[in-house]
């Protein structure tokens, strides 16, 4: 009963919720509205149909869903199972779909429910609305290990961008030689970056994922020292708030989602007119970010922004989808040849009038 009583998994989070406050509103979603004991409940028999469905421990379910009831239903069912979600973006097209479900080995659950209205959700709970804005979206860590209040985020005008404040024992600054800790203090502005001393943001918690699935390798680069290194490169104040400098990989960040530059320009690689691309990411009032392609086209040859935009369209997620095309006679490189993104970057800033 003791281990049971310290156990910190999340099908048990809910259960002791459904005791403390059964009555209390859980979720609202749309024209539905559960109390913690009713989706105590729900999870309990959704549990038991899956569980009947041969679905168990160490099971992986892909979910192909919006935001709703179900999913979460769903989330905490299998949870309760001891299955393993695969939650895969609904937004995904069908091969970039099956690629997950192949390297998951899962198989596949869908819903078909509307988004849920979070605004409402948040008064009928009467709960002060707060940003999480250093969640990777990859969920491998919980909870966030920035936090900034939302009327806060509103009023900041700092640069480079706040992300919240800092929990010591959950997330840490470290050099990018070793895992000395940034001292507070150490700030920088965004046009006049000291690269010695920007450095990588780490963290770790008892929520902290185990690894990354059939992948050793990157694994042991992403956990070296005993913490997780999100790949974010970043700065810490004397208040202890961070400030998200860059990124070590070439992530674009837009509308809240997840695109790895390199997808993109191998997908406008499979155009035999293209010679030479770079996606990078630019200032949209929008999507925080843009994706944009910096395209160089095969001497001889001719290509349109409509046939590239209609050949990523067709294979690729819509976020994914440059929002705009440049042509170039060529792509800025150093001395040794390395392709200098910043400088695209740059150079493009304003193509959005940011």
């Amino acid at each position: 009963m003791d281990g049971e009583l310290r156990r910190q998994t999340l099908g048990d989070l809910l259960h002791r919720s459904a005791k403390r406050f059964p009555n209390k509103t859980a979720i609202i979603c749309g024209d539905t509205a559960w109390t913690y004991a009713t989706f105590d409940a729900v999870c309990n028999r959704l549990a038991t149909g899956l569980a009947a469905r041969g679905i168990g421990k160490g099971t992986r379910v892909a979910i192909l869903s919006r935001n709703s009831h179900a999913f979460a239903a769903l989330r905490f069912a299998l949870a309760r199972l001891g299955a393993v979600l695969v939650p895969i973006n609904f937004m995904l097209k069908a091969e970039e779909a099956a690629f997950i479900l192949r390297h998951a080995g899962a198989e596949m659950l869908a819903t078909d429910s509307g988004l849920a209205d979070v605004a409402r959700a948040a008064s009928a709970l009467d709960t002060k609305v707060r940003e999480l804005v250093w969640l990777p979206s990859e969920e491998k860590t919980t909870p966030a290990p920035g936090m900034i209040a939302f009327d806060e985020l509103l009023s900041n005008s700092a640069e480079p961008p706040q992300v919240g404040l800092s929990d010591n024992d959950l997330a840490q600054i470290v050099y990018t030689s070793g895992t000395e800790s940034l001292p507070k203090g150490t700030m920088l502005t965004h046009n006049a970056v000291i690269w010695q001393y920007v450095s990588c943001e780490v963290h770790r918690s008892p929520h902290l994922m185990l690894g990354y699935f059939h992948d050793d390798e990157r694994t042991k680069a992403a956990f070296e020292g005993g913490w997780f290194h999100s790949g974010d490169l970043a700065t810490i104040d004397a208040d202890g708030y961070i400030f998200v400098v860059d990124r070590k990989k070439d992530m674009i960040k837009t509308g809240g989602e997840n695109v790895a530059s390199r997808e993109v320009e191998e997908m406008i690689y499979r155009l035999p007119q293209v010679s030479e691309v770079a996606v990078v990411g630019v200032p949209h009032a929008r999507w925080v970010e843009a994706v944009v392609a910096v395209i160089v086209v095969k001497a001889g040859q001719s290509l349109s922004k409509d046939a590239i935009h209609a050949h990523c369209a067709e294979h690729l997620a819509a976020f994914k989808v440059p929002k705009d095309i440049v042509f170039a006679e060529a792509l800025p490189r150093n001395p040794s040849g390395k392709l200098l993104k910043r400088e695209l970057r740059h150079k493009h800033a304003r193509l959005f009038g940011q």
